[in-house]
């Protein structure tokens, strides 16, 4: 079992014994979940849609990255292939789950690690009143060509029929939280863009984050 909540929300495998139906759980077939758990770590993300998205292939340096100045963005693209993903048990010298969540209503940018939020920072926006939609991209491996960053794009929703390239790269940050969040990224980083605001709604307490759009 995953867990999702701590209220008892989790990923888990068949039906709840006793029960004809889990109570807003994600029931997985026997032998995807095997697979499943053998992969997943602390901070994976995990999104739940009521339409299909195939994850795209994006290469772009992120709202981060290319808020840095060139020979910054190299240092932290080359820092990339040495870290690796978050492990299940750590202390404090072990790489932590890190995500970024940008949002167009508040026009910030905020940092969490481990579910917490540790800093936040306004952004400029390309387009500022043209929606973004609801997307997630998760970081995959540094580019070859030392200056961009290989990501997964899943659209989640609709809002924006803009490409993910285009989308990440209307966002910029501060240079001097861009050299700050830099030191936090890793593979498996999650980025979070949408349209919405963050609010008690869209997030829960402790160390993960549950965001809803409607």
């Amino acid at each position: 079992m995953n867990r999702l909540t701590w209220k008892g929300v989790a990923l888990h495998a068949g039906n709840l014994p006793g029960y004809p139906a889990s109570h807003g759980c994600v029931r997985l077939p026997l032998k995807f979940s095997e697979y499943l758990f053998t992969v997943t770590h602390v901070g994976t993300p995990v999104i739940i849609a009521d339409d299909h998205s195939e994850p795209a292939p994006v290469t772009h340096p992120g709202p981060v990255l290319s808020s840095l100045a060139a020979q910054e963005l190299h240092t932290t693209v080359a820092g990339l292939q040495k870290k690796s993903l978050p492990p299940e048990e750590r202390h404090d010298d072990m790489q932590h789950a890190v995500s970024l969540l940008v949002s167009r209503a508040d026009r910030e940018l905020y940092v969490l690690k481990d579910g917490n939020i540790v800093t936040k920072g306004p952004i400029d926006i390309v387009r500022p009143n043209e929606p973004f939609g609801s997307h997630v991209f998760v970081l995959v491996t540094p580019h070859q060509d030392g200056r961009s960053a290989n990501w997964h794009a899943i659209r989640h929703g609709s809002g924006s029929n803009a490409s993910a390239e285009d989308l990440i790269g209307r966002v910029q940050s501060d240079p001097a939280l861009a050299k700050q969040v830099a030191n936090l990224m890793h593979p498996g980083l999650v980025l979070v863009m949408t349209d919405q605001p963050l609010h008690q709604s869209t997030r829960s307490k402790r160390d993960f984050v549950v965001m809803a759009h409607r």
